[in-house]
């Protein structure tokens, strides 16, 4: 088990807090439904959706990183749970069984906006479904501009900029992203997305852009977060770890939403699609 898939479990609760919002916005069958889950992660809501719903009959949980899936086995397993390594976009990846219609519903939530061939991950989804069954996609379209604001920053601060490699600042400026596939975002992401879904053969019940928000419980709780998301932070020296979290926090408390209790928040955009594919 690496330290990095278990920070990223400590990291994530604000992304659980959204599945489990996205997981009771769709009806469940009561019998029968046998689930792809598609980037699980460290495996926590793949576990709480067979612990909660007794109509998931069995769960295929893939990730592509290794370490996620090797906590998920440890920590979050169930009878009901196979788990695997992956890539959504990369169909020699898959195992065959799944392509040939092995599941009757398919969850990406928070994943395909890492994806860049949206169009090959989006047919390798509707090989995976049995005709008439649907898919939930969630993906991130705009992050907090408090968090884009400590991105900028703590790469123009003199005591951080040793650390930051080129491939930091390439991954800051998006240098690396194949636009190409991006053009689905512009001018509406949410009629270019629906595009994108019609053409992989489903009926689009649902295809909106909305805003989302999380309150973190304490400074802790948001310091871990944002000291996951940065790319920065495992190059940091121990002795410099605690200035540079402070630094990290303060940036972004004072550029961040607060809540009416105040509480600091996430305010981001994602895009939110349920589908059926075509019989």
């Amino acid at each position: 088990m690496s330290d990095k898939a278990a920070q990223y479990s400590k990291s994530s609760k604000a992304q659980r807090f959204w599945n489990r919002a996205l997981l009771d916005s769709i009806p469940w069958p009561k019998t029968g439904c046998r689930v792809v889950d598609i980037g699980c992660g460290t495996g926590e809501t793949t576990r709480a959706l067979v612990a909660e719903r007794d109509g998931v009959e069995g769960v295929v949980a893939f990730d592509k990183a290794p370490d996620r899936i090797s906590f998920a086995e440890r920590h979050c397993s169930h009878e009901k749970i196979v788990y695997g390594v992956a890539d959504i976009a990369v169909a020699s990846t898959l195992e065959v069984e799944w392509m040939a219609g092995a599941f009757t519903r398919a969850l990406a939530l928070h994943v395909f906006h890492w994806v860049q061939d949206q169009e090959a991950a989006l047919a390798n989804v509707s090989s995976m479904l049995a005709p008439g069954g649907d898919m939930l996609l969630c993906m991130g379209v705009r992050i907090p501009r408090a968090f884009e604001y400590v991105k900028e920053e703590i790469v123009r601060d003199a005591r951080w900029t040793a650390f930051v490699s080129e491939s930091d600042a390439q991954w800051r400026h998006n240098k690396t992203w194949d636009r190409k596939n991006e053009t689905w975002r512009y001018p509406d992401p949410a009629s270019g997305y629906r595009k994108l879904c019609e053409n992989a053969g489903f009926d689009v019940a649902k295809c909106d852009v909305g805003a989302y928000e999380y309150e973190y419980e304490s400074k802790a709780e948001c310091r871990g977060m944002l000291e996951y998301l940065l790319p920065y932070t495992a190059k940091i020296p121990k002795e410099l770890a605690e200035e540079y979290g402070e630094e990290v926090y303060r940036l972004y408390e004072s550029k961040a939403r607060k809540s009416e209790s105040g509480r600091i928040m996430w305010d981001a955009q994602f895009l939110v699609v349920h589908g059926k594919k075509k019989t």
